[in-house]
């Protein structure tokens, strides 16, 4: 709709802010392939996964591949798939109830 992607706006936030390596790497490579899981480093699977969990709680769309890739970072660290049924409403109205999600959404707007 805007004409841009999420590696685009990461690329761009990792210009500005000029972010540390290890994070601007981590930003810039989470649209990897579930078939390349393996080769993505740990943060990168990590908040690849969060990722698409939050965007389930906060009613974000799902975009085609998200389910696949989640799938896969839970596999490879041998995570069942029934895991996820923690992450339901309740569980994201305790995260707005935390100090640092409310500064998080203060600084965003």
């Amino acid at each position: 709709m805007l004409g841009t992607t999420n590696s685009d706006i990461n690329a761009l936030v990792v210009k500005k802010w000029n972010l540390p390596p290890t994070i601007a790497e981590t930003m810039l490579g989470l649209n990897f392939a579930p078939e390349a899981v393996s080769d993505a480093s740990h943060q990168m699977r990590i908040t690849a996964l969060s990722a698409s969990i939050a965007k389930k709680l906060m009613g974000i769309p799902v975009l085609p591949g998200d389910d696949a890739l989640q799938t896969a970072v839970m596999h490879h660290y041998g995570m069942k798939h029934e895991m996820l049924s923690f992450y339901t409403d309740s569980y994201f109205s305790l995260l707005k109830e935390n100090p640092f999600y409310q500064n998080a959404v203060a600084v965003l707007g």
